[in-house]
Parts: structure tokens; C-alpha cells; sequence
């Protein structure tokens, strides 16, 4: 598995190449999900389950493209 530290400056080096279509991806997410959008930001709530998709409207965001997303499977697959 990547370390999460370089997993998460590869994704946000890959959502800021996309950044005029989609938002700035945001270090304090705890997970990230594929969508019919792109990739959605997840926070996790206390009992360890996943909230609803989160962003500052309280609505799902997409982080990149799909054709992002498809490079992120692609290194999870590597690992």
C-alpha cells in the first residue's frame, strides 16, 4: 500500500490539474470513493461509519475526473 502521506499529495497534485473543472481536494479527507463525477470526499463520523458525502454546502463534491480516478485505481492495483 502507498504511504498515505505521498497517496495523498499524488491525488492532490492529480484533483489541482483538474481544478478548473472540479474542486481543490482537501487534505483532512478520510476516504475517497469513486462517483458518476469523479472521486467524492468522504469525513468519517465518530462511530467510525461514513457521513454523508461532505463539502461546505454540506452536498457531494467531486475531486477529480474520472479519468483520474482511473489513474488512482491503476496505482492501487500496482500496490
Amino acid at each position: 500500500m502507498r504511504d498515505d502521506d505521498n497517496f495523498l499529495a499524488d491525488l492532490r497534485n492529480a484533483a489541482e490539474r483538474s481544478a478548473h473543472r472540479y474542486y481543490s481536494l482537501y487534505s483532512t479527507a478520510d476516504a475517497f470513493v469513486p462517483g458518476n463525477n469523479g472521486v467524492l470526499y468522504y469525513r468519517r463520523t465518530e462511530n467510525d461509519s461514513f457521513s454523508k458525502e461532505y463539502s461546505c454546502h454540506g452536498h457531494y463534491t467531486p475531486m477529480v475526473s474520472p479519468s483520474v480516478w482511473k489513474q488512482i485505481q491503476t496505482w492501487l492495483k500496482e500496490d
